[in-house]
């Protein structure tokens, strides 16, 4: 049975008390004993109760021990009579339990007392050791003066008096956790709360759960909404005995319910779900509690989270590519939403025509290249130089500046149920994939009408720019006069024949040809060609005609057999003012095995115009 004494102790109220400035004191002569040290520096309640205990003797001879001393404002903040309970003789056993769970068998100076997680007190009972903020942590107590020697042992100075761990069930009930209480005691989980767990609580104070919108308790209290309840509550507890700042280190460890939680340990008080923790680390005989301000809610789904995130384009555009159950499903997801401004920015007409029926494929290619297999927090996302999206293709990640896919993160760390949610400010871009491989070494032909290829066929090797019988480009004139700022995704890569005399234009997301037969980028990005190549070339030519020379230095980016991959500078042959340029790779590695070539020119979104471009290659 639990000693009425200990519950009214419990019953203190709870605060997050802040650290002292106190410097460490080594100046006392450690001629004096732990008992002596005490009455010398001032602290003559702990000093009264050690005699009323029957302790003075063993802290005066005996030892050594490591004493944690709750200073005079500790006692202070006890409920009014308890002091007086427990110094009374009758209850000398009770506080002879309180204060042996304050000793230390052995002297451990601050720092072998920070490099511990945990110490057993001569009382028997565990104590949580922890680092927080800055801070030195006692169970919930912070350490503000370290290191006050005696001859017999050394004194922490405590701000909190340390009660000896009960289960987490019954340091609840003592604590007057109240309305959480009767919460576990609805969702039949007291039983469970009381098994050995261990288990780490957090607990929302009974003024918490009266912060929730009027009604909505008592509806979670209702025998027919148990199943919710039981929800809401196991969000509240992760498996284990976490201390604060292993919380915050694993940043996302589950709740229970299998849902993540999100620590944050970087403002003045850590934080779980942008929830403030008002107290850390009660330790208890199966786990520890962690004290919060507000009710944990478990989120809902990703689409869930957008529509209650005001995502309303990005829902809007899931619902036509069909993507709502897909991102309903278990994951987890990362997904980089795209804010409305950001869609409001895309081209005029770009929106409309992606959430037309017969672009739903092209749709589901951009929507997809938002999302990552896996639930990455901000920090977990910076830690990367890419990542592999489920559209297939890699979102480049920048830290100086903070970029995902060269787009800002507005927002960061919106949680799910199955998985997370950054906010960015721009639509990400998928790089123009590969064509299908039945389509390769095929007579290149306009596939439909928004979306075509033109084709290039020149006669030898290094032929002079913008001469010869053939036009730079041919192909059907009508072709010509199509706008490309369709999404036909599966077009705009190279088609090569055997002889590798083929290219095609690569068209695609924000390019448009003019009836003059201009292309013109409205985007920002590169456009990628795949090359098809299954060995590097002797040699390789590269003309462009643009109209402006807003384009920076075209790129070779070849992948070998073996997984490695080379990124190929050109050397400049010859340009002609600012419209035509040619470029030249001799290769160092020529007939070695490719698994990928892919051919990169980086564009900008000023002015940025292409006439045409060829490709030439001199087999090895």
């Amino acid at each position: 049975m639990r000693n009425s004494t200990l519950s009214l102790l419990l019953a203190a109220p709870l605060v997050f008390v802040g650290c002292s400035d106190s410097d460490n004191d080594t100046s006392s002569s450690t001629a004096n004993s732990l008992g002596q040290s005490l009455a010398n520096r001032g602290y003559p309640t702990l000093q009264a109760a050690i005699d009323a205990a029957g302790l003075a003797d063993t802290l005066t001879n005996g030892g050594p021990f490591t004493l944690l001393a709750p200073s005079e404002a500790a006692f202070a903040a006890l409920p009014a009579g308890t002091l007086d309970f427990l110094l009374d003789p009758a209850n000398q056993d009770t506080l002879r339990e309180i204060l042996l769970y304050h000793v230390i068998d052995g002297e451990a100076d601050s720092s072998v007392v920070s490099g511990l997680t945990s110490a057993t007190s001569l009382q028997g009972g565990q104590l949580l050791i922890d680092s927080v903020g800055g801070d030195l942590f006692v169970n919930e107590a912070i350490v503000q003066a370290a290191d006050i020697m005696a001859s017999n042992g050394i004194i922490h100075e405590l701000d909190t008096v340390l009660l000896p761990p009960q289960s987490v069930v019954d340091t609840l009930v003592d604590r007057g956790f109240t309305t959480l209480v009767a919460a576990v005691q609805a969702a039949d989980l007291a039983m469970t709360l009381s098994g050995p767990g261990p288990f780490t609580v957090l607990a929302p104070t009974n003024q918490a759960f009266a912060n929730l919108p009027a009604g909505v308790l008592d509806d979670l209290l209702m025998p027919a909404n148990q199943a919710q309840l039981v929800d809401v509550l196991t969000y509240h507890v992760v498996s284990g005995t976490v201390r604060a700042s292993e919380a915050v280190a694993a940043e996302t460890p589950k709740g229970l319910n299998g849902v993540t939680l999100l620590f944050d340990g970087g403002g003045a008080a850590p934080t779980v779900n942008e929830v403030r923790i008002e107290m850390i680390n009660i330790p208890c005989t199966n786990g520890v509690i962690h004290v919060l301000d507000a009710v944990l809610v478990p989120p809902g789904d990703i689409p869930t989270v957008a529509t209650e995130g005001g995502f309303s384009t990005l829902v809007a555009a899931l619902t036509a590519a069909d993507l709502v159950d897909d991102l309903q499903a278990a994951g987890p997801f990362t997904v980089f939403a795209p804010t409305d401004a950001a869609f409001a920015d895309l081209p005029p007409g770009v929106l409309d025509d992606l959430l037309l029926p017969q672009n739903q494929q092209q749709l589901i290619d951009i929507l997809l290249y938002h999302v990552v297999a896996d639930e990455l927090t901000a920090n977990e996302v910076l830690a990367n130089s890419s990542l592999m999206t489920l559209q297939g293709a890699s979102l480049d990640v920048s830290i100086s500046p903070v970029t995902v896919g060269g787009s800002t993160l507005a927002a960061t760390n919106v949680l799910a149920r199955n998985g997370i949610v950054h906010a960015v400010d721009s639509v990400l871009l998928p790089p123009i994939p590969f064509l299908n491989e039945a389509l390769r070494g095929e007579t290149s032909q306009a596939i439909d009408f928004e979306s075509a290829a033109v084709e290039a066929t020149v006669s030898s090797l290094q032929a002079p720019l913008g001469q010869g019988s053939e036009p730079l480009w041919s192909g059907d004139p009508a072709v010509q006069e199509v706008r490309f700022d369709h999404f036909d995704l599966n077009q705009g890569q190279p088609l090569r024949d055997e002889n590798a005399q083929t290219a095609l234009l690569a068209t695609g997301l924000g390019v448009e040809r003019n009836s003059s037969g201009v292309l013109r980028t409205t985007l920002d990005g590169e456009v990628r060609w795949s090359l098809g190549w299954s060995s590097v070339p002797q040699a390789v030519q590269l003309d462009v005609r643009s109209e402006s020379g807003s384009f920076d230095t075209p790129q070779l980016v070849l992948v070998f057999a073996s997984g490695e991959t080379q990124v190929l500078a050109p050397a400049v042959l010859r340009s002609a003012g600012a419209t035509d340029r040619s470029f030249d790779w001799q290769a160092s590695r020529a007939g070695e095995a490719l698994i990928g070539a892919d051919l990169v020119l980086p564009l900008a979104k000023q002015g940025a115009t292409l006439q045409g471009l060829r490709l030439f290659t001199l087999p090895r």
